[in-house]
């Protein structure tokens, strides 16, 4: 028999999780050697919770086609990772392997929730209580950032944020007074924008639950997402917004609603002058500095990808280091380390939770899952969500109680 989640009733593996949100949202991480990926507490959360789940009980677990296939995309590019390794003749690159890890990770933090929801009830009060707590948290940590109150920037930045975004926060390439970007928590205004778009996400499913408080947090996220100043990912919430709202069949009355709060983020942009967004309205793409620069480096990865379109160059982040370049897409990225054949599991990796709950449609977690999914689909496309461990987790998690709730057939959301 479950049993509820709530605030007074949290045990062993609920402990974790709890805590594995909050590493997301707050911890900074650490490099133990230059080059290598930061490890953060979630690393070690991630072996408490395989030690919690291998000496639980799992005799009556129900494994669902749809999840076993799921897991099985993973585990085949766990191994396509690996065979482009030893096909590039980088087995001996400890850094290479940190690519396998973070999917082994994925998979731990995906099965921990999917299994702690098979056998307890979530409390969707509960639930709103911890999220709405995690975000203004966040709010207030990016406020101080955002206007430098205490000197915030230069005392407890230097640990989320390396030097270089730090010194230009405020500023454009030419060290001229610029639109401030949030950096928050990630460090990075276009994952911080990621982060803010599951908030926003989480908050429009859950209006049912607190239906004015839930809308003015969704108007926040949105109003912070703004202040990151990333435009794919805003696009991102309004194509995932404009497809929840077909998928939920909204009324006219709702349609114009949604219609009236696309002209209002508009008019913010023109009112906080954003330029930086602004830029989505020119039409000459050669006025926009980003994606020419973008262009450049797509030309470049593109070029070699011609080369070995088969088994990629393997994860080589050297490569990138060592030509001060970032890749500007997960999809080209994917397709430049591990060749077409990784760019299809990356893609079934990311898409095929969303195409699934389409079959669904029901469920709090079902609909929150395509939405997250369509943001981080249209902000691969200039950034890489994946690639960042923190996005990864949550994506997890999300993932693991999506497939529980499409086993259930619940609404416990």
């Amino acid at each position: 028999m479950n049993r509820t989640l709530s605030i007074k009733n949290i045990n062993p593996l609920a402990c974790l999780i709890l805590t594995l949100l909050f590493s997301v949202g707050f911890l900074p991480g650490f490099a133990l050697h230059s080059g290598w990926p930061q490890l953060r507490v979630d690393d070690l959360l991630a072996f408490l919770l395989l030690v919690t789940l291998l000496s639980g009980r799992s005799g009556d677990l129900i494994i669902s086609r749809p999840l076993a296939c799921y897991s099985g995309v993973v585990l085949i590019f766990v191994l396509w990772i690996l065979a482009t390794i030893m096909a590039n003749g980088r087995y001996l690159l400890i850094g290479d392997y940190f690519e396998i890890y973070k999917s082994i990770k994925f998979l731990i933090f995906f099965w921990s929730v999917y299994i702690y929801a098979r056998y307890q009830t979530i409390d969707p009060t509960s639930m709103w209580l911890i999220l709405t707590a995690i975000f203004l948290g966040l709010l207030i940590f990016n406020l101080f950032g955002y206007f430098n109150l205490f000197n915030f920037n230069y005392r407890l930045m230097p640990f989320y944020a390396s030097g270089e975004r730090i010194s230009g926060f405020g500023l454009d390439s030419l060290g001229n007074p610029s639109v401030k970007r949030m950096l928050g928590t990630m460090g990075n205004p276009n994952d911080n924008a990621i982060l803010f778009s599951l908030f926003a996400s989480y908050f429009l499913v859950s209006i049912r639950i607190k239906r004015w408080l839930s809308l003015g947090l969704l108007a926040i996220s949105v109003m912070l997402i703004l202040l990151t100043g990333s435009r794919t990912v805003l696009i991102g919430v309004f194509v995932s917004f404009a497809l929840y709202g077909l998928m939920e069949k909204f009324s006219l009355k709702k349609g114009l609603l949604f219609a009236a709060s696309v002209i209002a983020v508009i008019f913010l942009v023109y009112l906080l002058d954003l330029k930086y967004i602004s830029i989505l309205w020119q039409l000459d793409i050669r006025e926009n500095p980003s994606w020419v620069a973008r262009l450049e480096v797509w030309d470049r990865l593109g070029e070699m990808i011609t080369r070995s379109p088969l088994w990629g160059h393997g994860p080589n982040k050297d490569y990138f280091y060592a030509n001060s370049l970032y890749s500007e897409s997960e999809y080209v990225l994917m397709t430049w380390r591990y060749g077409y054949i990784g760019l299809f599991l990356y893609s079934l990796w990311l898409f095929l939770p969303a195409m699934m709950s389409l079959l669904v449609r029901q469920g709090g977690f079902v609909k929150l899952l395509f939405i997250f999914s369509v943001i981080l689909a249209v902000s691969a496309i200039t950034n890489n969500p994946l690639s960042e461990p923190r996005i990864m987790a949550v994506f997890a998690m999300l993932c693991g109680l999506f497939f529980f709730q499409m086993a259930k057939g619940t609404t416990a959301s």
